[in-house]
């Protein structure tokens, strides 16, 4: 399979397997194992085979790989996390949220803009021969995270702890809380051309008052 639609399909995996999470009332350290056993893998795949191919054949690869790197380090932390907490506890959910936001920001970067690259300096061929690479990996990678990558979560973020509470009193009253677009983090491009033009809005304010001086 092509690498970019197999790594899509545990995209999707794991977005279905976090809202059950959202939504459920029960059962929650059964869907927790799932999202790590998926994760896991996944995330040991694309640093085995994915990452040091792309960090030499895209544009800002270097750049991109170690960023990638990092999400993920940060999600192994929160996934040891998980796997001590008490079922069901608001501490879980808050957590849970939090990964659910860090997942939906690495999914962007990587579908938007990583994948694309990929897709176009690597071609159809050497795609598949790298979705079969993955694919394989995945099968041998461990189901869970070292005990050590703890020390890289980030803790619940304020947005995660927001959006438990959120959840949970959806849940009360006997309904669930549309799903949520996570907040895009603006590319670099987009940060670059922010900057840029809030330096020109600058530049102008500062000639007009120079302006009213005179």
């Amino acid at each position: 399979m092509n690498a970019v639609t197999l790594l899509k399909k545990d995209h999707r995996t794991v977005e279905r397997l976090l809202e059950r999470y959202r939504t459920a009332t029960k059962s929650k350290r059964a869907i927790i194992d799932e999202i790590t056993r998926e994760l896991s893998a996944h995330m040991t795949a694309e640093e085995r085979e994915l990452y040091p191919v792309l960090r030499t054949a895209i544009e800002n690869g270097p750049s991109l790989m170690n960023d990638a790197e990092k999400e993920h380090s940060e999600a192994r932390g929160l996934l040891v996390e998980l796997g001590a907490l008490e079922d069901g506890s608001f501490e879980m959910d808050a957590k849970v949220a939090t990964l659910r936001g860090a997942i939906a920001h690495h999914v962007e970067d990587e579908e938007g803009e990583i994948f694309p690259k990929a897709e176009q300096s690597l071609g159809k061929r050497a795609l598949h021969e790298l979705g079969a690479r993955i694919a394989r990996a995945k099968k041998s990678a461990p189901e869970r995270p070292s005990r050590s990558a703890e020390k890289n979560s980030p803790g619940a973020s304020v947005t995660g702890v927001a959006s438990a509470a959120v959840d949970r009193i959806a849940r009360m009253f006997g309904g669930t809380t549309a799903p949520r677009r996570a907040t895009k983090r603006p590319s670099r491009i987009r940060r670059a051309r922010k900057a840029a033009t809030t330096r020109v809005k600058s530049r102008a304010a500062k000639r007009r008052v120079r302006a009213k001086a005179r």
